[in-house]
């Protein structure tokens, strides 16, 4: 098992960039190539496993991890505890609570990430404030980063109290953890001119800019609901935007720019685009129909050797049902984009003949897709269960 001190860690905070540096706009994407790889999905199985009275089966923060050689899926329930379920059935949970006083106190849990049972880490902090706090399996405090005072005064205009969502990536091939935090989309539209990611190296404390919104939000200003998503896939930046059809690549060593592809989903007709087709102020019913009826890019994932990306989209579907009442969120229809790790497209499917999923709970083993049957309009949904249809991704 390895010691955090060996682990560089690096922190990438998406942020608004007062000046528009042009150089940092990534150029024209390509158009999309198909793989070599003759490959289908299909549907080979269900797998299911009994869940705590404390687990809530619809959080969409669900973590997949592989850890001594036994899968696990994690949780962070409402009442501090980590709690991770093996997939196999097998062997017995896992919980570590988390302290809510004393020394050892960890209080607004923002996210976490679990590399093994002696290296868990979170993001937590009221408002503006980011720790991350680095504690063992007995829930005892390792080490913590206060980032406002390691980036300073000067970045803190950057960080923003509401939406916030993380990505937790860990690079094995460089023994390098990475954290992902958006922090968007700010209010004062005006001083919106880009969004950025920030990575910071811990063990350096060396920070980088890189990798701002695509130029097209920029030339057309449009205010995304969303910024920059990320993942990291065999030693590779993946960036995805919900309302853009491109994917871009950065070297994980030099942070630089390598690819940018343009890669249309077949069943995506209709991609949302910002602010000119809400208004500047939609309330709340305005707002939901709009986020029904349009498509986006939601989620992308990948398996534990990097051997195949998947990007979900969500389908626009008609906002306002027969009997006059909006569809629920979790009338989603959706489809998926199979690529190969040089983000060749393999295969593309839609999901509409399946019963309701939530592919919010998604992850991938080798090359299998689990996609979660948790969804409250499914007629097999037990808010005592977790349960999943198992795809297989078979190549010739």
């Amino acid at each position: 098992m390895k010691s955090y001190l060996v682990i560089i860690s690096s922190i990438l905070l998406f942020s608004c960039d007062t000046k528009i540096n042009k150089d940092k706009f990534y150029t024209q994407p390509s158009s999309i190539k198909n793989s070599n790889l003759s490959c289908t999905i299909k549907a080979i199985d269900t797998i299911s496993f009994e869940i705590s009275d404390i687990t809530n089966p619809l959080q969409p923060s669900l973590k997949y991890k592989k850890i001594d050689e036994t899968d696990y899926n994690i949780f962070l329930t409402n009442k501090n505890v980590l709690e991770l379920y093996p997939l196999n059935g097998k062997e017995k949970k896992i919980d570590i609570e988390i302290k809510n006083e004393g020394p050892n106190s960890i209080k607004h849990i923002k996210d976490f990430y679990v590399q093994n049972f002696d290296s868990i880490f979170f993001i937590s902090g009221a408002g503006n404030q980011k720790i991350i706090h680095l504690i063992n399996k007995k829930s005892e405090i390792i080490n913590k980063w206060d980032l406002n005072e390691i980036l300073e005064s000067k970045y803190e205009k950057y960080w923003l109290s509401s939406f916030d969502c993380y990505q937790f990536s860990f690079n094995s091939q460089k023994d390098e953890l990475y954290f992902y935090i958006y922090n968007g989309p700010i209010t004062e539209k005006e001083t919106q001119l880009t969004f950025e990611q920030l990575a910071f190296d811990i063990r350096k404390n060396q920070v980088q800019f890189f990798g701002s919104l695509p130029k097209q939000f920029m030339k057309n200003s449009h205010y995304p609901y969303f910024g920059i998503c990320s993942n990291i896939i065999d030693g590779k930046i993946i960036n995805y935007y919900p309302n853009l059809h491109d994917i871009s690549m950065y070297s994980g060593d030099s942070l630089k720019l390598e690819k940018v592809i343009y890669a249309k989903s077949k069943f995506s007709d209709n991609l949302f685009i910002g602010e000119e087709m809400i208004g500047n102020d939609p309330n709340m019913t305005e707002e939901k129909k709009f986020l029904i009826q349009n498509d986006a890019y939601l989620k992308l994932i990948t398996d534990k050797n990097g051997d195949f990306i998947y990007r979900f989209v969500k389908l626009g579907q008609e906002p306002i049902l027969q009997n006059g009442k909006i569809r629920d969120f979790f009338d989603i229809q959706f489809a998926v984009q199979v690529f190969d790790k040089d983000l060749n497209l393999i295969l593309e499917k839609e999901f509409s003949e399946y019963d309701e999923m939530y592919f919010f709970q998604s992850f991938a083993i080798k090359n299998k897709l689990y996609i979660s049957y948790n969804n409250p309009l499914n007629e097999s949904f037990n808010e005592n269960k977790f349960q999943y249809a198992v795809f297989e991704i078979d190549c010739n």
